[in-house]
């Protein structure tokens, strides 16, 4: 019996703790879509970026929705708007073309990636990890040896992941250096959940009492 208050006791000063210091903050936006099936899903892609950034990590952010209106809650504030504003004005779109190619098409989108992470090498810088699927991972090893000495460029939206010269084959798997990357587990965020269905824009930014 005592130790079943003593664990209702860390866990009612563990709330407490998560839930001090800021208010709690909403955020509204709508989505530029009135299917609801696309509003449904937006909604969850974007609480999904969201509460990786939660900062009362016992307590999730919450959305609800009215219409194309949706409303996250973050408990305890949010991360900045800066990071809030890139995770919902980013639609999350990776693409790697040929730069000065006649061919306007991308050599692999979002759609080609199998499985991502952030990672860290031995001096703990962080990277970004792609692996592609296997149709797209023979794509890009036959465009790669195709043009060596060629520029390839590797964005999300307007986000430049990786600007480099073609020098060998490019294999199934491969990794960015984030060194260069601004707010990368934003970039993470935004990758990792996929694009979403539809644009969103922001309706009002409210500091809870």
């Amino acid at each position: 019996m005592r130790r079943l208050a003593t664990a209702t006791t860390v866990i009612a000063l563990l709330s407490n703790i998560a839930c001090t210091g800021e208010p709690d903050r909403t955020i509204e936006l709508r989505v530029l879509s009135t299917d609801p099936e696309v509003v449904a899903h937006t909604d969850q892609l974007l609480l999904s970026r969201f509460d990786m950034f939660n900062s009362a990590w016992l307590t999730p952010v919450t959305s609800e929705t009215d219409g194309s209106v949706l409303s996250y809650t973050f408990p305890g504030g949010d991360p900045g708007s800066a990071t809030i504003e890139f995770l919902f004005e980013n639609i999350g779109l990776v693409t790697m073309t040929l730069a000065e190619s006649p061919d306007p098409d991308p050599v692999i989108t979002s759609y080609d990636i199998e499985s991502f992470e952030l990672r860290r090498d031995d001096s703990g810088n962080e990277l970004l990890f792609f692996e592609l699927t296997p149709a797209a991972g023979e794509l890009m090893l036959r465009t790669s040896v195709e043009n060596i000495g060629k520029q390839v460029i590797m964005k999300v939206d307007d986000v430049v992941l990786m600007e480099a010269t073609i020098r060998g084959a490019f294999s199934r798997e491969f990794q960015i250096s984030g060194s260069r990357i601004e707010n990368i587990e934003a970039v993470y965020a935004v990758i990792h959940f996929g694009p979403l269905p539809a644009a969103v824009e922001l309706v009002s930014f409210q500091d809870g009492a």
